[in-house]
C-alpha cells in the first residue's frame, strides 16, 4: 500500500515537470555544472572501455583526466553510446536554458530561451552526427580526437549556457509559473523557502542553521525516526544528523582501537572493528539515511522522487539536489487563475 502511494506521487511529480517552466539562478547553475561533469565522465568510461579498461587523457596543460572500465566494447558501439549521451545530456541543457530565460522579467526573454534553445540543440546535432560519422560514411576519426572534440565543444557551450545563471531572477509570477522554483502540481501552486534560510521574527540566525537543534536532529534521525517514511524532515536536520553520527563513529572507533587494546586482547578488538561495529554502523547509517530521504523529498514537495534516484543511474543527481539543496515547502495553495 504504501508502495503504491509511492508511485502515484512520482507519476504525478513527473508530470509536474514538464508543468514548471522556469528556472532560477541557483538550481539552473547546479544542474549545468553537474550535467557537464557527469557527462564529461561518463565519455570518459566509454572511452576507457574501448581501450581496455583504462585512458588517462591530457586535455590542456595541467589538466589529466583518467578512468577505469570494467566493460569492453568496440568501436561503432563507442560513437553510438557517445552519440546518445550527447543528445541526451545537450537535450537537458537546452531545455535549462530556455527555461532559465522564461524566469527573466523581460519581453524579449523568452523569445530569445527559445532562440537559445534552436541554437543548442543546432550545436546539439552537429555534435552527434560528428561522432556518427566514421559509421554512416566511414570517415576516419580517432578515439583521441572525438573524445577532445567532444571535451572542448561541449565544454565551450556549457561554459556560455552557464553564463546564463548571473540573470536577475523575476520574483513576481508570470505566465510561466512562479516566483523562486515555486510550481503548479495538478489543482496547486507550491511556494518554497529561501535557498539560504532566513531566521524568522524572535528567531536566531543559529536557529534558522540548525545549529543547536543538532542532537535533537541526530536522536530523531538514528532513533525515532528510523522507519518513519511519511513525516518531513528538513535540510539542517539531515547535515547535523550525520555530522554528529560520524563525530561519534571516529570517536568510538578511536577508543576500541587505541584504547581497549591495552586492556584486552588486540586480536578481540580487531575482530569486533571489522566483523561487527564497522558492519553495524554502516547498516544503522544507510537505514537511517534512506528514511531521511523519504522525509526529505516529501518536504521538498518532490514526494516518490527516490524511485528515480535509487533505480536510474546519472540521473539521480536530480535526486540528491532535491534531498541535500531544494528548499522546504513554504505555502501549499489552490491554484489561482488571476494573471
Amino acid at each position: 500500500m504504501q508502495f503504491k502511494e509511492e508511485w502515484r506521487a512520482f507519476l504525478s511529480n513527473i508530470k509536474s515537470i514538464k508543468e514548471n517552466r522556469r528556472i532560477t539562478n541557483f538550481p539552473y547553475a547546479f544542474a549545468i555544472i553537474n550535467i557537464h561533469i557527469i557527462y564529461t565522465w561518463t565519455m570518459l568510461i566509454l572511452l576507457a572501455s574501448v581501450l581496455g579498461g583504462r585512458v588517462t587523457m591530457t586535455v590542456d596543460k595541467g589538466i589529466t583526466m583518467s578512468a577505469t572500465s570494467p566493460f569492453l566494447i568496440s568501436g561503432p558501439t563507442f560513437f553510438w553510446c557517445a552519440a546518445i549521451l550527447v543528445f541526451i545530456t545537450n537535450l537537458l541543457v537546452a531545455v535549462l536554458i530556455k527555461r532559465r530565460y522564461n524566469d527573466v522579467n523581460r519581453t524579449w526573454a523568452p523569445a530569445l530561451g527559445t532562440f537559445a534553445f534552436i541554437v543548442v540543440m543546432i550545436t546539439n546535432l552537429v555534435l552527434c552526427i560528428t561522432f556518427l560519422k566514421p559509421i554512416l560514411i566511414g570517415a576516419h576519426l580517432s578515439l583521441d580526437d572525438t573524445f577532445m572534440f567532444m571535451f572542448r565543444g561541449s565544454a565551450i557551450m556549457h561554459l556560455v549556457c552557464l553564463v546564463s545563471c548571473f540573470l536577475r531572477k523575476n520574483k513576481a509570477r508570470n505566465t510561466y509559473g512562479l516566483p523562486d522554483g515555486g510550481q503548479v502540481i495538478g489543482n496547486y501552486e507550491l511556494s518554497y523557502e529561501t535557498i539560504i534560510p532566513i531566521a524568522k521574527e524572535g528567531e536566531s540566525w543559529t536557529d534558522s542553521l540548525g545549529i543547536g537543534k543538532g542532537l535533537e536532529s541526530y536522536k530523531y534521525m538514528f532513533f525515532d525516526g528510523v522507519i518513519d517514511y511519511k513525516s518531513r524532515t528538513k535540510r539542517y536536520e539531515i547535515f547535523w544528523g550525520n555530522f554528529l553520527f560520524w563525530l561519534i563513529y571516529i570517536i568510538v572507533a578511536v577508543i576500541l582501537q587505541k584504547v581497549l587494546p591495552f586492556a584486552v586482547s588486540s586480536y578481540f578488538v580487531n575482530e569486533f572493528m571489522n566483523n561487527f561495529y564497522g558492519g553495524l554502523m554502516g547498516v544503522w547509517w544507510l537505514a537511517a539515511n534512506i528514511a531521511a530521504c523519504y522525509r526529505r523529498l516529501h518536504d521538498a514537495g518532490r514526494s516518490a522522487f527516490w524511485i528515480l534516484g535509487f533505480l536510474i543511474p546519472f540521473v539521480n543527481v536530480y535526486s540528491y539536489y532535491l534531498v541535500n539543496w531544494k528548499p522546504s515547502l513554504k505555502t501549499v495553495n489552490p491554484v489561482s487563475h488571476e494573471e
